[in-house]
């Protein structure tokens, strides 16, 4: 497989009872080794990432690989990445190592800039309104994973190398991440941007549409999400955005 970068789905065991779809990860096993793999339509492919640490970070598990291979792959070949997963998975982190690296690090740069956006339903049900000061000061609390993950990341930045300059502060200030509230997306056409859209579970289907039709060219999204974790009342664990897209864009 590693030799020649590629299998025939023929060559797997019981192959005829998989639904193949494309791009689908497989972990193969054999009695003596495994290996990682992605189906791209025809065969069974390497990946192209496996042994990659976006912005130092190691992936802990297969999962993780697989996530980084879908981060890390360009535009052209994976502009959508839908990451469903529980708490504590990486989903957020791994995200955020995979913009932080194609923006900051990578020469020439992948993209300008990176947007992060969540739905604004909470478990109380409030609304924007409630809360004091402008767009992002409102919009600000709903993005506590986001911002805890980017501070993280730049204190593990900062520990191995110590020339770094980039803490969560600066970032957000120099607009290298962006605040991006999903409500001021329509009519906008999202270009050269790594998109990070957290909680998507708590999105509808209608509104997933709208943001989706937004990639434009050189913009990579992201959706991440938990599809057990439901705050909108209106949505349940098999009818919400998360869901609706990932199956909807299966092949």
């Amino acid at each position: 497989f590693y030799k020649n970068g590629f299998m025939p789905t023929k060559d797997i065991i019981s192959s005829n009872q998989i639904e193949w779809v494309t791009n689908m990860f497989l972990l193969i096993k054999s009695p003596t080794n495994s290996a990682i793999g992605r189906y791209d339509g025809k065969n069974i492919v390497k990946l192209n990432y496996q042994d990659y640490h976006p912005y130092g970070i190691t992936p802990k598990n297969i999962g993780q690989k697989m996530i980084v291979e879908a981060l890390m792959e360009s535009t052209e070949r994976a502009p959508l990445v839908i990451i469903k997963g529980g708490a504590g998975t990486g989903k957020t982190y791994q995200s955020l190592a995979a913009a932080l690296e194609q923006t900051l690090l990578a020469s020439p740069k992948v993209y300008s800039q990176i947007l992060v956006s969540s739905p604004t339903q909470t478990v109380g049900q409030e609304r924007l309104g409630f809360l004091p000061g402008e767009i992002e000061d409102k919009f600000n609390p709903h993005l506590g994973g986001i911002m805890d993950n980017v501070k993280i990341l730049c204190q593990s930045r900062k520990i191995d190398n110590k020339n770094s300059k980039h803490t969560q502060k600066s970032l957000f200030d120099n607009g290298t991440i962006q605040v991006q509230p999903i409500g001021f997306l329509r009519g906008r056409t999202i270009v050269n941007s790594f998109f990070i859209i957290d909680e998507t579970q708590n999105i509808s289907p209608d509104d997933i549409k709208s943001i989706v039709t937004r990639i434009g060219e050189g913009s990579k999204f992201i959706f991440l999400g938990d599809p057990t974790q439901i705050d909108n009342p209106s949505l349940n664990e098999r009818y919400n955005g998360l869901v609706y897209l990932s199956e909807r864009m299966k092949n």
